[in-house]
């Protein structure tokens, strides 16, 4: 199972929270034998957190020393992070990862309908739009890339963007501007907004580029491209416009 979670490195233990914070508490103690580090896939350390995703695949093997290491509630961490015969913790409906540390229950609104739902810490800050991508990732390529984009989506590193048109686009009838607005992952793809309006009607698009080695420059992909209109009455126009680039580079990311 995947994990992808996140710690304080100075936390106290809670009591009465034991459900989370002896997962907290076993967490930061692989940390302190520099094991936790060496096996996740993922992971971040600032001053005061930790941010990591791991297979527990790969944790197994720690198994025994984490049922010996004397960690306050030890016994209640390895049965969530191993269970008897597998993971018993239900899995994110989007990636199809868990968080330990706390709850995953939250609350979504879907076209109107508020619901509830059981998701990741870092996907409850992702719009549904976001979530569709990071699901069908996970339906393509598995839990762990499906984490993968996640990452991708917070880690500044990984994803870059340029917006070079304002609102005084909005009233314009007649205009082909490619570049109005791009956004680049490291590994040499990119997407290229083409604002477009035809005699008022908008045929406005991402397209997606591909690195050119020779020519030292992006080539633009016309066959791979995603209809997209901004609506500039909007005041959050351009984060969407953003957001709406980042995951169609991210679906040819990961192929989906």
């Amino acid at each position: 199972m995947i994990i992808s979670d996140g710690i304080n490195k100075t936390e106290k233990y809670d009591e009465t929270q034991e459900y989370f914070f002896s997962c907290r508490a076993m967490f930061r103690w692989l940390y302190e034998k520099g094991i936790l580090k060496k096996i996740s896939f993922l992971y971040k350390e600032e001053k005061d957190n930790i941010c990591f995703a791991l297979d527990t695949d790969d944790l197994i093997i720690y198994k025994n020393q984490m049922e010996n290491s004397g960690v306050r509630g030890s016994a209640v961490a390895c049965n969530r992070i191993f269970g008897k015969g597998g993971y018993k913790t239900s899995p994110s409906i989007y990636s199809g990862a868990v968080s330990l540390t706390w709850t995953m229950m939250d609350y979504r609104d879907i076209s109107g309908c508020v619901t509830k739902s059981w998701e990741l810490l870092d996907e409850k800050y992702l719009t549904n739009d976001s979530l569709s991508v990071i699901s069908a990732i996970r339906e393509k390529h598995g839990a762990k890339a499906a984490v993968k984009a996640i990452w991708d989506l917070y880690d500044d590193g990984k994803l870059s963007h340029e917006v070079s048109i304002d609102e005084s686009y909005a009233g314009r009838q007649c205009e082909d501007l490619w570049e109005a607005a791009c956004a680049w992952y490291k590994d040499g793809l990119g997407v290229n907004y083409n604002f477009c309006k035809d005699s008022g009607k908008d045929e406005s698009a991402i397209y997606l580029m591909h690195f050119n080695n020779e020519k030292e420059d992006m080539d633009i992909d016309t066959e791979t491209f995603e209809p997209y209109e901004i609506d500039f009455s909007n005041k959050d126009w351009q984060s969407e416009l953003i957001t709406k680039m980042y995951l169609f580079l991210l679906k040819n990311v990961y192929a989906v």
